[in-house]
């Protein structure tokens, strides 16, 4: 499910961020506007990266922050989906919207499963995190979940300052992500191994950057973005928070001593 997983967020994230027309001519619906999809793109792209370092180390950490990560925004994702049937080009692209479905009912289900089914495994017992990073990881995690209950809540208001219009379906889709992010940082405030800090400082650094790179190609194309806009440096400033936070944890990550997390249980056996 992993390695499906990947082949599909790369061809849909750099479709979504790079081929616009080709990829709006067989999505799911049939009303993404261009920066819609630029950001939805940056999600995907991030989502990737998360599930690349789960790839390469195919070892309950980091699965154990990835894993309630995919399970979270998975969940959140078909959830808004089932609230919004008459989005969705049912007649027009069947086989988009039945793959869509499909594959956001089987990852949320395969995620809890691998979680619940692992969780004697316990949390990393290698590093503890400092008071300090504890302190910023948890604020981060708070900022982010109370980011995702506004958009679910109140999308249209919560978005009111961003670049471009943002409807309440894509709105509450974007919800899933940093409600994600936020699962994620809470999981490492207390104890993480380095592969867990450097996944979610990778994530965390690539939503932020992607998100930035994703409305400055839509300016290239169209010259739109008002980057003088009051809303539009407040939403930089939300996105370069994210990447250097990101960056931040990755240094602390390479800081963390790289021996295997052991548990009586083995967080470092293969999944």
């Amino acid at each position: 499910m992993t390695g499906i997983e990947f082949v599909v967020l790369f061809f849909t994230g750099t479709g979504l961020a790079f081929q616009y027309k080709l990829t709006a001519r067989v999505w799911a619906w049939d009303d993404l506007t261009l920066f819609n999809s630029r950001f939805l793109g940056a999600i995907y792209l991030t989502s990737l990266v998360a599930v690349a370092c789960l790839l390469a180390t195919r070892r309950w950490s980091p699965a154990r922050v990835v894993a309630p990560m995919i399970g979270v925004f998975t969940l959140c994702v078909i959830v808004v989906s089932t609230a919004y049937p008459s989005r969705f080009a049912f007649s027009d692209r069947p086989l988009p919207v039945i793959g869509w479905f499909v594959l956001y009912v089987a990852l949320p289900v395969c995620a809890f499963w691998y979680t619940w089914r692992l969780r004697g495994r316990g949390r990393a017992a290698g590093v503890a995190t400092p008071v300090a990073w504890r302190c910023w990881l948890r604020l981060f995690a708070v900022l982010m979940t109370g980011q995702a209950v506004g958009l679910l809540a109140a999308p249209e208001q919560v978005t009111e300052f961003w670049p471009w219009t943002v409807d309440a379906f894509h709105g509450r889709l974007y919800a899933a992500t940093f409600l994600a992010g936020g699962v994620g940082a809470w999981l490492v405030s207390v104890r993480a191994t380095r592969a867990e800090l450097l996944t979610v400082g990778l994530t965390q650094a690539s939503f932020g950057l992607f998100a930035i790179g994703g409305a400055a190609l839509v300016d290239l194309d169209t010259g739109v973005v008002e980057w003088s806009d009051p809303g539009t440096t407040a939403w930089l400033a939300m996105m370069s928070l994210c990447a250097a936070s990101g960056f931040a944890v990755i240094a602390r990550s390479l800081q963390t001593a790289a021996r295997p997390a052991r548990l009586t249980s083995g967080l470092d056996a293969p999944v």
